[in-house]
This record gives structure tokens, sequence and C-alpha cells, in this order.
């Protein structure tokens, strides 16, 4: 039951960060600039270990054999301080999302496919305005970094 009322709260999440962008047809363009200027100087040793000390607010997805570095430009967290209820990161209102509810659901979506999620017993480390990713295996996507507050709900 609470599975599902997160599923559609994830849902909910994402349609509303969808329909903040500019215009559909502009937001593209420097998402994938950013991502090309994001993942080409952490190439050395990223796919090797969590990478958590180069840049704030990036984590490194492994899907399918692809590795690809993914920098937030936004972190928002709900709950009081020292007490993370939510923790969602996003680029530039688009996919890619990145969202920990509780301290073991996690939900990540990549484009337009279904979200990746899961329960997490292993890995994810919440602290008093993070939450750091070691080897967390989400629907056969693996995370690995941190996610710093930006903003607080």
């Amino acid at each position: 039951m609470n599975t599902q009322r997160n599923i559609i709260l994830a849902a909910v999440a994402l349609l509303v960060f969808a329909s903040c962008s500019a215009s559909p047809e502009a937001s593209p363009e420097p998402q994938a600039s950013a991502n090309e200027v994001s993942a080409a100087p952490t190439t050395e040793g990223s796919a090797e270990a969590p990478d958590t000390d180069s840049e704030p607010n990036t984590v490194n997805v492994s899907l399918d054999g692809d590795a690809e570095d993914i920098t937030f430009t936004d972190v928002y967290c709900s709950g009081s301080s020292g007490d993370i209820q939510n923790i969602i990161g996003k680029v530039t209102s688009q996919p890619p999302l990145l969202k920990v509810s509780g301290s073991d659901h996690v939900m990540l979506k990549m484009g337009q496919e279904q979200p990746y999620t899961a329960q997490i017993s292993d890995g994810l480390t919440l602290d008093d305005e993070s939450v750091t990713f070691d080897e967390v295996s989400v629907s056969g996507a693996v995370i690995n970094g941190t996610m710093e507050c930006t903003s607080r709900d």
C-alpha cells in the first residue's frame, strides 16, 4: 500500500517538475550540453568507485553497461532539518530525476521510459542534509554519489 502511494506521489512530483520547464523544444539542448560537459572531466575512474568528492550533487548511474555522471541543478528536501523525509534531485525540470522517500525507497527516472524503483536496504546513507549512494541497485541501475539539499520545503 505504501509503495503504491509512493509511486503515485513520485509520478505527481515528476509531472510538476516537467511542467515547470520554459518550453519543451528549448530544454533538451541545454540539458544535453550540461550532460556532455559534466561527463567529460569525470571519465577517469568514475566507473570503478563512487566519486563523491568530485562535484557536489553528482551521481554516477550505470545502466546496461553504460555509465553516466549526472549533476543535479536542484536538490529539494522535505522534512525538518536533520530529518529528511524526501530528497529529490532534478536537472532543469527534466529527467533525469532521482528521489529518495523515507529511508529506503529510491526512484530513478532517466528519460521517457518507466522509472526504476526499489526498496533499498544496503548502500543508502541519509545524513542531516544529504543522501549518499554506494553501489545502490535500483531495478538494474547502479547509483554512486551524493546529493545535498539545495532547497527545503
